[in-house]
């Protein structure tokens, strides 16, 4: 099933409570998710650190030190219950490649199609045996064709991520593919299959913060998106989820 977790803020802040304190934390959900742990924390400098382990995040001491160090502008993090793949640290996400990070959460069933479809440079870098790791390459795959895998998000970003999405949802038996996507200044999710859900908090002093989650975290109104949704939101004042693609 897995779960997967992703945060924008307008400054820098600390995690501990959406990955660890909260009532749906990723901490509680791993119980059921038991077969892996990823956190990836953006900040202007250094970027992104990326630490991950194939074990329950509930039984490690090694999650609870990271969740509580982690503080930065951006976050991505997963826990997973593995259907494709072994519980190895390859086929643990998220996954990284340069500015890009990528969490999944879903089944694929073309894998075949989508294979095809990844060019042999990131079909190269691919690590692991997942159906996650290898939809990740389909993206960059599509980003590459525009000359966008290796600068900052824009607005051909959001076509090239729109245009990748629309190309699978033509294949109605192609599976569930829940994913976000970030660079650390743009935050991309997309529903298809299982749940997802996002919130916006505005707080004292200017500070807002955008979420998106496989489950609510917490008690506050989150929303949930409608299956086929993808959405984006991009580091500003006020800070906004924006619907791509329906």
């Amino acid at each position: 099933m897995c779960r997967l977790l992703g945060v924008l803020a307008n400054e820098t802040r600390d995690f501990g409570l959406c990955l660890q304190s909260a009532p749906r934390s990723l901490a509680a959900l791993s119980t059921e998710n038991p077969d892996g742990w990823g956190i990836a924390v953006w900040a202007p400098a250094p970027g992104w650190l990326l630490r991950k382990q194939p074990a329950c995040a509930q039984r490690d001491v090694s999650f609870a030190e990271v969740a509580t160090q982690s503080r930065g502008q951006a976050l991505v993090a997963h826990v997973r219950q593995r259907t494709v793949g072994q519980a190895t640290h390859d086929n643990t996400h998220p996954f990284q490649s340069g500015r890009w990070i990528f969490a999944h959460n879903g089944t694929i069933d073309e894998v075949d199609y989508l294979r095809s479809r990844v060019s042999p440079e990131r079909r190269a870098n691919v690590r692991g045996g997942t159906d996650s790791e290898l939809l990740f390459a389909f993206l960059l795959t599509r980003l590459d064709a525009d000359n966008l895998g290796d600068v900052p998000s824009n607005g051909a970003t959001d076509l090239a991520v729109a245009d990748a999405v629309d190309e699978l949802a033509r294949h109605p038996t192609f599976g569930s593919y829940n994913f976000v996507l970030c660079d650390g200044e743009t935050l991309y999710a997309q529903r298809r299959g299982r749940t997802l859900f996002v919130l916006e908090r505005n707080e004292d002093g200017g500070k807002t913060i955008a979420l998106v989650a496989s489950e609510p975290a917490t008690h506050e109104p989150w929303r949930s998106l409608a299956d086929g949704a993808l959405v984006h939101c991009r580091r500003a004042h006020p800070m906004r989820w924006h619907t791509l693609r329906y």
